[in-house]
């Protein structure tokens, strides 16, 4: 029997559960509602890198990087006139011609060739110029093939060698034909390589059938006089054109013409206003770099330095000022409106009229840890690299001392003890490659870091006849040398002097100073560089 009580049981068709995978997110088949609004769930996006407001402070800074346009050259007017009328008279003549540039480091050799090259690219049409660095080089005779690259239009295989090639281009009796400008900066490094190279070149540009005007850029006054004498017995004398370092009133006048070009152009044409420094600072700043050294990068770097303290000072004043503000009662009547001052502006809203000017002492703040006993404060602000170099260079001093002392051997000069770039490269090679416990530095990144070391008076000069960059006298011991109490990094004698390859460098720091700021990252890698064993 059926009991009519009892609700009949539904059967449902059987499905197959599906298998999901908890770990993906399910898209809803629904809108979702969110405030009662349907929103359609959308990727998310990655939200915008937030621009970066330049200030004004920033762009004056900008104009004293070493990578900074130079624009129009000034102070250097005498030196551009005369480099102008050799090129002319060359052209005039169609007749090829060789002049060499010679100059401390930062007197304008190689930004006043630039210039010079770049108006000519526009005015002359029947000139090729080819412009080589020669510290960028592997080897010597790589000097063939760029040149051949950049002057050559025809790229065909010939049988003749690069150097036949470049005589029969530069040596030619047609009056008819282009003429080349061919400029070798840094051309001492040529005479590491085979010198027969460099020869030919001076006597390419030397001969009666020349086409080719060679300017030759380095800081040996007298190359050509001890490195090629051959040319003086072939009365072949290349044009001689000395950069001598800059003046104070040269200084002043760079420095000025760079930050009134900041100004807009209604300001700049009877404006005595200078922006940024005040023109004694300037005065102060031009006249110690001209009394140290006159390289005009060193006057840069102190302007450069000289303006972020000064932007520094501005934020921290805007900083005070917007908490002092913000802590007042907003609702609280002010009687005396008349009073009150104006809130202090962001860095960010300053023009170049309207942004304070960093006075005197700023200026000599810069200068003191530049150029006075602020030895710690310098060598704290080095790198590995630059700290690696002066490490070397207090190795190689100890194993020369060494050496003499175990063979007595006699020195008569202190050149014996002083290493040049080379000797010094060397050492510091050999120094991170024993152990391989850093990586070295080519040979170019090398002198730049000596370049820098100089330029903080860290490193000095020693020429041939043992007179010290660093000191009054660099006896036997060049390389210990006790910094004077100004840390200085010339003499009076030898700031005018260009470096040559007789010159040896000497450490104007002591060991003690070295070991006492090697704390810190590479701590041990310095101290296996300073370590007395053989390499």
């Amino acid at each position: 029997l059926v009991d009519e009580n009892v609700q009949p049981v539904e059967f449902s068709t059987p499905t197959t559960q599906r298998y999901k995978n908890v770990f993906l997110p399910v898209t809803p088949k629904h809108r979702v509602l969110v405030g009662g609004k349907p929103l359609t769930p959308r990727i998310p996006r990655t939200p915008s890198t937030p621009k970066t407001t330049r200030s004004i402070f920033t762009a004056a800074k900008q104009l004293f990087t070493r990578s900074a346009n130079p624009g129009r050259l000034v102070g250097r007017e005498n030196e551009t006139r005369e480099m102008k009328s050799f090129i002319q008279e060359s052209i005039d003549s169609r007749r090829g011609g060789c002049i060499y540039v010679s100059g401390p480091p930062g007197t304008g050799k190689t930004a006043l060739i630039d210039e010079v090259s770049r108006d000519l690219e526009k005015s002359a049409d029947t000139i090729k110029i080819a412009n080589v660095n020669c510290a960028s080089l592997t080897s010597a005779r790589d000097i063939y093939g760029n040149l051949i690259e950049d002057l050559s239009e025809n790229t065909s295989v010939f049988k003749k060698s690069e150097a036949e090639r470049l005589e029969a281009m530069f040596i030619s009796k047609k009056s008819a034909g282009s003429l080349y400008l061919v400029i070798l900066d840094e051309i001492d490094h040529l005479l590491s390589g085979d010198i027969e190279i460099l020869y030919k070149l001076f006597e390419w540009s030397l001969h009666k059938y020349s086409r080719l005007i060679l300017i030759g850029i380095a800081n040996a006054l007298d190359l050509t006089d001890r490195l090629l004498p051959r040319l003086k017995a072939k009365n072949l004398k290349p044009h001689l054109l000395p950069f001598l370092p800059y003046t104070p009133t040269q200084i002043t006048d760079v420095i000025t013409t760079r930050l009134r070009s900041l100004l807009p152009k209604e300001a700049q044409d009877g404006a005595s206003q200078v922006p940024f420094l005040h023109p004694a600072a300037i005065q102060l700043c031009s006249r110690k770099v001209a009394s140290q050294s006159g390289d005009l990068r060193k006057a840069f770097d102190i302007v450069y330095r000289t303006i972020s303290l000064l932007e520094r000072e501005t934020q921290q004043k805007t900083t005070s000022a917007s908490s002092t503000s913000s802590s007042k009662l907003p609702l609280l009547e002010n009687k005396n409106l008349a009073s009150t001052s104006l809130p202090t502006p962001p860095a960010t809203e300053y023009s170049a009229v309207t942004a304070p000017r960093a006075t005197v002492a700023h200026v000599a703040r810069v200068t003191s840890s530049t150029f006075g006993n602020g030895t710690t404060e310098r060598l704290q602000d080095l790198n590995l690299q630059q700290k690696a170099a002066l490490c070397a260079m207090i190795s190689f001093g100890k194993k020369q001392q060494t050496a003499n002392t175990v063979y007595r051997t006699p020195s008569k000069s202190p050149r014996s003890t002083a290493p040049t770039s080379r000797e010094l490269f060397e050492t510091y090679s050999g120094l991170c490659r024993r152990d391989n416990v850093l990586q070295p530095l080519t040979a170019t990144e090398f002198r730049d870091v000596i370049s820098s070391l100089e330029t903080m008076g860290l490193v000095g000069e020693v020429d041939a006849r043992g007179r010290g960059a660093g000191s009054p006298t660099a006896g036997a011991s060049g390389l210990f040398s006790t910094p004077s109490k100004s840390g200085r990094g010339r003499s009076a004698t030898a700031k005018n002097m260009a470096r040559t390859d007789d010159s040896g460098l000497v450490c104007l720091v002591g060991e003690k100073e070295i070991q006492s700021q090697i704390s810190g990252p590479g701590e041990a890698i310095l101290k296996a560089l300073l370590a007395t064993d053989e390499y």
